[in-house]
């Protein structure tokens, strides 16, 4: 089963530096959820509030450690009013980014946990449960 995890920021623009240091550290033992991807999505004021996301094919302890990874947490500590993080175990689709979450279609951002079975009927060319949901 993957694993999801987020957090919220009671000011008006990002987190401080002890809750960004607590999600990155839920994030990296979180991949006991899952180790097949790793994704966070959060918002940010220089883009209007609109979710950015970033993800990668790797476990959490790989994942934290990428230079992309830092950068968000920069942007998230000054200007994010939420951070969402997901691991992957994977039971539907093979170990890709494309797989991997969030999963981004028009105005829906997804993280999912679970195994939907029959999946296709909702879209049949995706290989993932979840895009196929998204």
């Amino acid at each position: 089963m993957c694993g999801l995890v987020a957090m919220l920021s009671k000011r008006q623009f990002g987190f401080n530096q002890n809750e960004v240091d607590s999600f990155s550290q839920m994030l990296f033992v979180n991949q006991l959820r899952g180790k097949d991807g790793t994704g966070i999505f959060y918002n940010f004021k220089k883009d209007n509030f609109n979710n950015t996301a970033l993800k990668a094919a790797v476990p959490s302890s790989v994942f934290v450690e990428q230079t992309e990874f830092d950068n968000a947490i920069s942007t998230v500590f000054k200007e994010s009013k939420y951070i969402v993080g997901h691991n992957r175990a994977g039971t539907k689709g093979g170990v890709a980014i494309k797989n991997t979450h969030p999963f981004r279609e028009k105005h829906i951002t997804l993280v999912h946990n679970g195994t939907l079975y029959k999946h296709d009927y909702l879209h049949p060319t995706y290989e993932s449960d979840s895009k196929a949901i998204c």
